[in-house]
């Protein structure tokens, strides 16, 4: 018979074990992708080891000092240290945030903290402290806990302790832990409250100048709604497949006060860094490269306040830290109204509850609107919530009646074709699309009711930074994506504006046409352009209004400060030489290649090839393609079921169709450029043509590449190609890669590819002429200098693969149709 303790000891191990398998199986997944398991490595564990320093170390010094009021059966205390070990659990990360988020904003009025206002200020303290549990970090809490108790009870055995000897090695051991793990946390907090304080200071001195005299002209009322985190991306309006803008889509139908600008960034990622510079004009001309709290700047309202213009803040946002500096920085002139008071609560501000964004604002307008003066000009800043993610998810800050799925778009498409090897995206997707939803409804009524307004009135709407939801990256500017800072801009002119000011209306609609590349660097010389504005002052460095064509240089954006360097992101084709003074080194850009490839397009760099997205195989790396280039390159074979499909690694990819792909493209204006090797198959022809039927008609440009390894002989395949020449698809061979890598490593020099040194390729290529069945050749970037010199070449308009993003300044302007570009998407499958 096996004794009574070590029965327990058996069973102790077991569970022990098993609970290891599960945990593990629970944090890689049962089947866990590559990408996956590079995020759980040894480096890596370590890393969340030391951020969680203070958390991992009280946990298990309370855990201690429990066990030791367990061995001496001191129930009451064991019991109370059991609570707290939960409530350290469900609490820290609310409260750690609040803690290291302070600063010297934070408590600015704790000179006049009077006891009315402790008893306002307990319950928004309490408010922040939202529980908030991890599974997987509480599941790892347990298993360490069983592995913690096991090894108490061999530690006490082995070292043949007594029962007080325990209770004071377990309780001293514990009171250490939990001593050092206080210490950390009260170290980091010191250290955050300083760098905040330094911050806020530091730009606050900046932005802290004297008034500048501008004349102003044209009185109207302005009113700048600054959206949360909404990305065009995600966005009906802006081509996205669902229906999250239907109230836009109808405006824009039946409005034409409705201005839509389609390519504008952010130049931050975060909403106090993109709103300080989108709401000031800077001082200097030599601080680009500098982050915008180092900047001589002056805020928009000052700037309005200085000649007698009154601004006013509606703010569904905080008050104070350093995520909200705009509050105190930009519209310390402004007179404010905020929904809720977040005074000391620093950046734990995003976690107390707040009223919904149309509520509010539709209440406080209903109150400032009829105070505005009829013949003086003013501004009015809307600053919204609805978009942000926070403790509660994008589902948070909207209505319960917009919390339900927008369609059903993505429920037959698999995770692996939404995102590809991003995971637990698609549920996100949903919440943000939305919230998406939600805030088209209340743009949509903030302009009803400006349009009823007798006074001409101009709306302006932007976001103040983009959401990266389909990467599950939020908007965290150290992992930078492009749609981070790829936001919506509108203008909306009411009735009485266009009627009153018709050459002004027309001005920004043929500005909103241009579809030229903007940044929220120009929010402020727009309104100011808006009101009629005119100064000399020559300190004052004022962009272009926006929409305007830019010159050959554009201000770079999210520049950044970091352990290893300063960083930006190029907004130009060239890199930016260093204007920063006394630098010891030059900042770097550090632009995601979807990013270089909008900038490459936006600047008409090879103003006669189209930029494609190649090898494109899910939703989300379709979006983002459609956002960036003028192409979509796609892989297309036939299924088991004798239907198109998308090629994935020799596979078609269970949910996502081709037809979806070619959707996108379509609504977004662009051209095609599919890869195909199955012209042979009957039927297939007929539904290549149906497929691209769309494109054609609306003008835009469609190759279909045939594979080298296709035999041209083959009837079928022939009569195919002369049937897509017919009805207007360029059709191109794509060159084999082998014979044109034999051809560049010939020990011929360059300039001198004869007939007889590439005899196979040359054949080949007089063959296709002779067939008249192409019109284009693709080859890969690594043949284009064999294809320069080969003969019969030139008789075909060429398509390039593989190109690299930041070496596109090394290709022709003149000789591609098509430029398949390397995207390094971080939702593609292959």
């Amino acid at each position: 018979m096996i004794s009574s303790r070590r029965r327990w000891r058996y069973l102790l191990s077991m569970a022990g074990i098993l609970s290891g398998l599960i945990t593990s199986a629970y944090f890689l997944g049962l089947r866990p992708s590559s990408k996956e398991l590079a995020r759980y490595n040894v480096g890596r564990l370590f890393e969340i080891l030391s951020l969680q320093q203070p958390e991992y170390l009280f946990l298990l010094g309370i855990s201690l000092i429990t066990a030791a009021f367990l061995v001496k059966r001191f129930w009451i205390a064991s019991l109370t240290t059991a609570l707290i070990t939960a409530a350290w659990v469900i609490y820290y990360e609310s409260f750690s945030a609040w803690l290291l988020g302070l600063g010297a904003d934070s408590f600015s009025e704790t000179q006049i903290f009077d006891l009315h206002e402790a008893l306002f200020f307990i319950p928004s303290m309490l408010s922040i402290f939202v529980p908030f549990i991890a599974y997987r970090r509480l599941t790892l809490y347990i298993i360490v806990g069983f592995f913690i108790f096991y090894a108490l009870i061999v530690l006490r055995r082995k070292a043949h302790f007594s029962r007080q000897t325990m209770f004071f090695f377990c309780l001293l051991t514990g009171l250490c832990l939990s001593l050092t793990a206080l210490s950390i946390l009260a170290t980091r907090v010191t250290s955050s409250y300083r760098s905040n304080t330094e911050i806020f200071n530091t730009a606050a001195k900046n932005f802290d100048h004297p008034g500048m005299s501008i004349v102003f002209n044209r009185p109207l009322n302005v009113v700048v709604y600054i959206g949360e985190s909404t990305t065009v991306m995600n966005m009906g309006l802006y081509g996205y497949p669902r229906d999250t803008t239907p109230n836009l889509i109808r405006l824009a139908k039946e409005d034409d006060g409705l201005l839509i600008f389609k390519n504008v960034l952010s130049t931050f990622t975060h909403t106090s860094d993109s709103l300080l510079e989108a709401l000031s004009i800077g001082l200097q001309t030599d601080q680009d490269l500098l982050p915008i709290t180092l900047r001589a700047r002056i805020s928009l309202p000052d700037l309005l306040q200085h000649n007698h213009i009154p601004s006013y803040l509606l703010s569904n946002q905080g008050e104070e830290g350093t995520w909200n500096m705009a509050g105190s920085i930009i519209f310390k002139h402004a007179q404010k109204q905020y929904s809720v008071t977040t005074t000391r609560l620093g950046n734990a501000e995003y976690m107390i509850d707040r009223p919904y964004d149309g509520d509010f604002f539709l209440k406080n307008l209903d109150v400032l609107l009829p105070t505005l003066s009829a013949t003086q000009s003013s501004v009015v800043f809307l600053h919204s919530f609805a978009g942000h993610g926070g403790m509660n998810g994008y589902l948070g800050a909207i209505p319960e009646a917009f919390r339900s799925n927008v369609d059903h778009y993505l429920k037959n498409k698999s995770d692996a074709a939404i995102a590809g090897s991003v995971r637990g995206a698609t549920e996100n997707v949903e919440n943000y699309d939305s919230a998406m939803r939600y805030i088209d409804h209340n743009i949509n009524l903030v302009i009803e009711k400006l349009n009823q307004l007798e006074k001409p009135t101009v709306f302006i709407y932007f976001s103040d930074h983009g959401e990266s939801v389909y990467t599950a990256r939020g908007h965290e500017s150290s992992r930078f994506t492009h749609e981070m800072a790829r936001v919506p801009l509108l203008i909306f002119f009411n009735a009485s504006a266009r009627q009153q000011y018709p050459l002004l209306f027309k001005q920004y609609k043929q500005l909103a046409e241009t579809n030229t590349l903007t940044t929220l660097a120009q929010i402020p010389a727009t309104v100011i352009d808006l009101l009629g504005g005119q100064t000399a002052e020559s300190r004052l460095v004022l962009p272009k209004v926006i929409g305007t064509k830019q010159n050959s240089y554009i201000s770079p954006i999210v520049v950044r400060s970091t352990s290893s360097g300063d960083t930006y992101v190029n907004t130009n084709n060239a890199d930016v030489l260093d204007m920063r003074e006394r630098t010891t080194a030059p900042a770097s850009n550090v632009a995601d290649e979807p990013t270089r490839i909008f900038v490459a397009r936006q600047t008409n760099l090879l103003d006669k090839s189209s930029l494609c997205y190649s090898g494109v195989d899910t939703l989300a790396m379709t979006l983002r393609g459609a956002m960036v280039s003028d192409c979509l390159q796609l892989n297309i074979v036939l299924n088991a079921k004798r239907e198109l499909s998308l090629r994935v690694s020799n596979k078609s990819v269970s949910g996502m169709g081709v037809e979806a792909a070619v959707e996108i493209a379509y609504r977004n204006k662009l051209a095609l450029w599919l890869q195909v090797s199955e012209l042979d198959q009957p039927g297939f022809c007929q539904q290549l043509l149906t497929l691209v039927q769309p494109t054609l008609v609306s003008g835009r440009a469609v190759l279909v590449s045939l594979n080298s390894e296709t035999l041209l002989t083959n009837l079928n395949t022939m009569n195919c190609l002369r049937t897509l020449k017919q009805n207007g698809v360029f059709t191109a061979y794509s060159l084999p890669h082998s014979l044109l890598l034999a051809c560049a490593n010939t020990p011929a020099p360059p300039d001198a590819l004869k007939l007889d040194t590439c005899p196979q390729l040359t054949e080949k290529i007089e063959l296709l002429k002779h067939s008249n069945l192409f019109t284009d050749l693709s080859f890969d970037v690594e043949g284009l200098r064999v294809v320069k010199q080969l003969n019969n070449t030139q008789y075909f308009r060429w398509n390039i693969t593989h190109v690299e993003p930041r070496k596109l300044l090394d290709i022709e302007t003149n000789r591609f149709r098509m430029v398949g570009l390397n995207a390094r998407d971080l939702n593609a499958l292959q």
